[in-house]
């Protein structure tokens, strides 16, 4: 079957116009991937602090340490790249419950320790900045 000349395909300018609207739709959307993605890994941060305050209230009410009232029973540690559930509840964190890290980029910033009593209470309130690009959020633990 022999087709006509004209009906051939695209010609060079309808494929670099395709091109063209392509990369402008590319160059539009690229914050807006940033953003969601700083976000999502906030998000997460949050989880796995969630998650810390959680194991160490459990832990804090079994009480390993023996605590008497209001003396600390766990501890929870923050730093630039990790999440750790102490049984000591001074001095270095020798003995890690459980342990987990943040994801890259985010940082922390405010309280680095949150102790628990016997009761599963936090005797110290604690204000942690979770940020990475321009997104941030303030997680506290009351």
């Amino acid at each position: 079957m022999v087709t006509p000349f004209n009906i051939r395909g695209f010609t060079l300018i309808e494929l670099m116009i395709v091109i063209l609207i392509i990369g402008l739709l590319a160059l539009v959307t690229g914050p807006f991937t940033g953003a969601w993605s700083d976000g999502a890994n906030i998000h997460k941060a949050q989880g796995e602090l969630d998650q810390a305050v959680r194991y160490a209230r459990a832990a804090s009410l079994r009480n390993g340490a023996g605590a008497i009232g209001n003396e600390p029973a766990m501890r929870i540690i923050v730093d630039d790249s990790t999440v750790k559930v102490c049984k000591t509840v001074s001095g270095a964190c020798g003995d890690v419950w459980w342990q987990t890290s943040l994801p890259g980029g985010v940082s922390v910033t405010g309280e680095s320790e949150v102790l628990f009593d016997n009761k599963g209470l936090p005797i110290n309130a604690a204000t942690i900045t979770l940020t990475r690009g321009t997104e941030s959020h303030v997680y506290s633990i009351p």
